[in-house]
């Protein structure tokens, strides 16, 4: 018999509403995803933390580093902007991002598991040295989330191949450096589309995220209940997260990984 391939599963978002924690903790709990990573400068994070306690040990619990959507923040097109011109103080990313893990450590009376960025901000100049720094201080045995995706699966599993390719370029950096500084991240990174925009359904765009899945890859997704914290939030997506929610709770989810050979897993192996 062919041994299934290990594979990580993330949503994101946790703690962005109590429908979306609700959610992402029910599939947490049912196997149908193995890692989330946890916004704990969001409104509903402390209140809804305690849902992931009983899951420890049986899912990747993480952080999702935020420096945008969320007030004080600003939106993405200017933290890019000031990234890109260096107008970022990486002393003040760092304790950010400290206070940020203070929070984690708050609810969950421990470091989390890995560390990823809201938007993808920890692939950015100026703060992936930060992220680096405390991965390499703070945080030394977590993992850090690659964006990065080999050539030639970039384009083969792909919804908006130029999309991913400009996500692909700008974590190449962090790729590098976090194996110059041996810090463990995931192999091949998938799950990236438009959720603002034209896009297929999840059970059309997951069976090419799990196409030749190789151990340790990591997909992302971001599925939730839809509750009115949600829709009058800060974040734009909705319909997308229902959406994903309800795939990876059907007996088709799993058919699609019987069929691409793989098995979800809590750690890197």
């Amino acid at each position: 018999m062919t041994a299934l391939v290990p594979i990580l599963l993330c949503a994101d978002d946790f703690g962005l509403s109590p429908g979306v924690s609700r959610a992402i903790a029910s599939l947490l709990a049912d196997k149908r995803l193995s890692a989330t990573s946890c916004m704990t400068k969001a409104r509903f994070w402390s209140e809804t933390a305690s849902l992931l306690k009983p899951l420890a040990g049986s899912a990747a619990i993480g952080l999702h580093f935020t420096l945008t959507t969320l007030a004080p923040h600003p939106p993405l097109s200017v933290l890019l902007k000031q990234a890109f011109l260096r107008q970022l103080s990486q002393a003040k990313i760092e304790a950010e991002l400290n206070s940020q893990i203070d929070a984690f450590e708050a609810a969950m009376g421990r470091k989390p598991d890995f560390l990823d960025g809201h938007q993808h901000v920890h692939v950015l100049p100026v703060i992936r040295d930060a992220v680096l720094g405390v991965m390499t201080s703070r945080l030394k045995g977590a993992w850090l989330r690659d964006v990065w995706e080999p050539l030639p699966s970039l384009f083969q599993n792909a919804p908006s191949p130029l999309k991913a390719l400009a996500l692909n370029g700008l974590g190449f950096v962090l790729h590098q450096k976090a194996k110059l500084l041996g810090i463990p991240v995931n192999r091949g990174f998938r799950g990236a589309y438009d959720l603002l925009g034209p896009h297929e359904p999840p059970e059309r765009l997951f069976p090419r995220f799990l196409d030749n899945a190789q151990p340790g890859m990591l997909i992302m997704c971001h599925p939730a209940h839809v509750d009115e914290a949600l829709i009058n939030g800060p974040d734009p997506v909705h319909a997308p997260r229902e959406a994903e929610r309800a795939y990876l709770a059907s007996d088709l989810f799993l058919r699609h990984l019987a069929e691409a050979g793989v098995a979800l897993t809590e750690s890197l192996g």
